[in-house]
């Protein structure tokens, strides 16, 4: 999906957050590209399910739709959810440690 939008739309924006920062079909789908592959390298595989906890900024949207491209169920959370909505989904199963936020900004 992303992937199919850059190769439609490349260069104008996809992303415009407050703070001014914006990014192109061709930006988004490379940050979606890097999460995706990282999560693949770290041993998420399809059926996993991957939980994001981050407040509501461009990286997110990155992080969201590389859990989509990498195949994983993604759980999305808000750093503003109560303690009981953030244990909604059930108890965290093992797995390897997620990716470093560096590797998606």
């Amino acid at each position: 999906m992303v992937r199919w939008a850059a190769d439609a739309h490349g260069d104008a924006d996809a992303v415009q957050a407050e703070d001014g920062t914006t990014w192109s079909f061709g930006e988004l789908a490379a940050r979606v590209d890097e999460v995706a592959r990282a999560l693949a390298a770290s041993g998420i595989e399809p059926g996993n399910r991957v939980g994001i906890w981050a407040p509501n900024v461009t990286t997110w949207v990155a992080a969201g739709l590389g859990v989509h491209a990498a195949g994983p169920s993604g759980v999305g959370r808000t750093t503003t959810s109560s303690r009981s909505g953030r244990s909604a989904t059930g108890p965290a199963s093992p797995g390897p440690p997620a990716p470093s936020r560096s590797s998606w900004t």
